[in-house]
């Protein structure tokens, strides 16, 4: 997650719409997350607005605190919980790094748990990536911003939800 620090957006910007309907119709309240990559939460915000128990994460734009649950957090709960969310995290990190980062992702849900990544898949980013001989392109912050396909996610074991256009692991 090491480009993500570059990737955060502002404070202005909406949470995803189809990600947040997912959790919606899919997650109960009762369930505990962790929003991994919050960056400056927006996603969290909103979901503990809906009722949600959700501890925020991010290495780089966290706050050094013990306390995920009312702040975004820099560090790791010490508990495993039963969703795990990712949005546009993992379009930020190299090809090279995607396994290791969803399988460190994977090891925070509980049994029986499941794991969402939300990814950019616009023609824009599939178009960029492609002219690149590096796989990647930078963006605007001087973060790498790059296409992942449902292939590469289907090589580690997460199916497409297309009406919520996701990526879901169930543990």
């Amino acid at each position: 997650m090491e480009n993500s620090k570059y990737t955060a957006l502002s404070n202005k910007t909406k949470p995803n719409k189809d990600l947040l309907q997912y959790v919606l119709c899919n997650v109960g309240k009762d369930k505990t997350m962790i929003d991994w990559g919050a960056g400056k939460g927006r996603h969290t915000k909103v979901l503990r607005e809906l009722g949600y128990k959700v501890w925020g994460y991010d290495p780089y734009n966290g706050k050094d605190t013990p306390d995920g649950y009312t702040n975004i957090s820099n560090r790791l709960p010490a508990e495993k919980h039963d969703i795990i969310i990712s949005a546009y995290v993992l379009n930020v990190i190299h090809k090279n790094l995607f396994k290791k980062e969803i399988i460190l992702a994977e090891s925070f849900v509980k049994r029986n748990g499941r794991v969402i990544h939300k990814v950019r898949e616009d023609a824009d980013v599939r178009s960029k990536t492609k002219a690149s001989n590096e796989g990647f392109y930078l963006g605007k912050k001087g973060s790498i911003q790059r296409y992942i396909d449902k292939a590469e996610f289907e090589s580690v074991g997460y199916s497409r939800n297309n009406t919520y256009k996701i990526y879901v692991l169930e543990m």
